[in-house]
C-alpha cells in the first residue's frame, strides 16, 4: 500500500510541479495543522448562497444588514454575486485584466487596475471607504491574494465584516518556505476572523499529499469574531448548499482531508 501511494504521488501530473529539487519539504504534521485551522465552525448565524449555481456562487453568513459596501478584486465571467450583494450599497470592482462589465448599476464602480505594490487594498479603502467598518471583501485574483493580504495591515482587515476569498496554489505548501509564508498570512486573517465555510474548487486542480487528493484552490468564507456569540463546533461538510464549480468534474471530498485530523 505504501508503494502504491508513493507511485501515485510521483506519477501524478498535478504533483510533479509541487516538489522542487533541493527545497525543504513541509512535514505532515504542519500540513495537517494548517488545514485543521481552516476547518469551518457552525455559529448561530445561518449560511445562504449568493451568486451563480456553480462557479461564481459563494456561501455567506446571513448577516448582511448594515453592510456599508462591497470591495471585489477579481472580476469573473459573471458578476451575479456582486450584483446581488450590492443591491442597495456601494460596490467597487477591481480588475486590470478585463473590460468594464456592461450595464453596471450606478452604485457600482469599476477600476481597471491590478492590486499590487502601486495599488494596495488599504489605499482603495482609504479612497472609497475611509471610515467604513462593515464591509464585505470578495477576492478571487488567481494567486495574487497572498501578496495582497501580506501587505495589508491586520487591523485594516477589521474593516470587513465578511471575507469571501479564493486561496490558490496550495500545492506550494509542501515546500517549507512557501508554507511558512502562507501560514503567516492565514494566521493574520484568523486573528480576528473565523472560518464559517470551506469549499474545494474542483476547477483549480489538485495534488497528492501522502496518497490523499488535496485541492490546489479553496473557497473560504470568514466572519469577524464580534459578529457571533455561539460556537457549536465544527460545521457539517459538505454544506447542503454546496455545488461543484465545474459540474462535469468530480468534487474533491473534504471528509478525506479532515479524516487526517482525528
Amino acid at each position: 500500500m505504501r508503494l502504491f501511494y508513493s507511485l501515485r504521488i510521483l506519477l501524478s501530473k498535478q504533483s510533479l510541479l509541487t516538489f522542487i529539487p533541493g527545497s525543504e519539504k513541509t512535514s505532515r504534521s504542519k500540513i495537517l495543522r494548517l488545514f485543521s485551522g481552516l476547518r469551518p465552525i457552525k455559529t448561530e448565524i445561518n449560511l445562504i448562497r449568493i451568486g451563480d449555481s456553480n462557479d461564481g456562487g459563494y456561501l455567506v453568513p446571513d448577516d448582511l444588514t448594515g453592510i456599508q459596501g462591497l470591495v471585489s478584486p477579481g472580476v469573473g465571467n459573471t458578476i451575479r454575486f456582486d450584483l446581488e450583494i450590492a443591491k442597495d450599497i456601494p460596490a467597487l470592482l477591481i480588475d486590470g485584466t478585463v473590460s468594464k462589465p456592461v450595464d453596471l448599476p450606478h452604485n457600482i464602480d469599476f477600476l481597471p487596475l491590478m492590486l499590487g505594490p502601486e495599488v494596495s487594498l488599504e489605499s482603495l479603502l482609504d479612497s472609497f471607504f475611509p471610515s467604513a467598518r462593515e464591509l464585505i471583501l470578495s477576492m478571487d485574483i488567481e494567486g495574487a491574494e497572498w501578496q495582497v493580504l501580506k501587505n495589508t495591515n491586520r487591523l485594516r482587515l477589521d474593516s470587513f465584516r465578511i471575507i469571501v476569498i479564493e486561496l490558490h496554489n496550495l500545492h506550494t505548501l509542501l515546500n517549507f518556505k512557501d508554507y511558512t509564508s502562507k501560514k503567516e498570512i492565514i494566521d493574520k486573517i484568523l486573528t480576528n476572523f473565523s472560518v464559517l465555510h470551506l469549499h474545494c474548487n474542483n476547477g483549480g486542480g489538485h495534488f497528492y499529499f501522502q496518497g490523499t487528493k488535496l485541492p490546489r484552490v479553496i473557497e473560504l468564507t470568514l466572519l469577524r469574531n464580534d459578529r457571533f456569540t455561539k460556537n457549536y463546533g465544527f460545521a457539517k461538510i459538505p454544506n447542503r448548499l454546496d455545488s461543484k464549480n465545474l459540474p462535469d468534474k468530480p468534487e474533491i471530498k473534504l471528509s478525506k482531508i479532515f479524516s487526517f485530523m482525528r
